[in-house]
């Protein structure tokens, strides 16, 4: 069986509603991913509070992240967690109680420390959303490596990607193993006003 994810953000002026700009984004990626209308009376939620989507045969997995300027939503046919974060400033005992020992020694010797910070952040939260656990799952007990290329190692179970734009930091865990995983799809959506 093979699996995809397609991820689609878009950013956010501060005078737009960030509630309405997520629905508006949900129900473009249900439509360009399934084909069909999102629905919010078609939502319900796991006994972790995870929500899915209960219109159809297939099962259909779905999250949503916000940042600050950025809002990502990932539609996937297989459980997935999606987190954004935009370009900001980190305080460094923030960085120092999310990290594992490795990590935070990386983070020392980075000359971006707040991009690398968040790019460590977003994998966290992507996984702790994929699980459904969220942050019972203490952070600093998720530990990554990421490579001058852009590889991503991690002890944890699922297939991560992440996306740096000039916006911020896009991070996405997939259920499914490497071997099953398809294919990854990015598209910024962009509305006239």
């Amino acid at each position: 069986m093979s699996y995809f994810c397609h991820i689609y953000y878009c950013t956010r002026k501060k005078e737009e509603n960030q509630k309405e700009l997520s629905k508006r984004l949900l129900t473009y990626g249900f439509w360009h991913s399934f084909g069909i209308s999102y629905e919010e009376s078609m939502i319900e939620r796991r006994s972790n509070g995870k929500p899915y989507y209960i219109g159809n045969e297939n099962e259909i997995f779905f999250n949503l992240s916000h940042g600050q300027e950025l809002i990502a939503v990932a539609c996937a046919d297989c459980e997935v967690g999606i987190d954004a974060e935009s370009m900001r400033k980190v305080r460094e005992n923030a960085m120092r109680r999310t990290c594992t020992r490795k990590e935070w020694e990386w983070l020392q010797q980075s000359e971006q420390k707040e991009l690398d910070f968040l790019r460590l952040w977003t994998l966290k939260e992507s996984y702790m959303k994929m699980t459904g656990k969220g942050f019972s799952i203490p952070p600093e007990m998720i530990g990554f490596t990421l490579d001058e290329k852009g590889k991503i190692q991690s002890e944890k179970e699922g297939v991560f990607r992440q996306y740096l734009l000039a916006e911020g930091v896009i991070s996405v865990c997939i259920k499914e193993n490497a071997e099953t995983a398809d294919y990854f799809k990015v598209r910024k959506v962009e509305w006239e006003s």
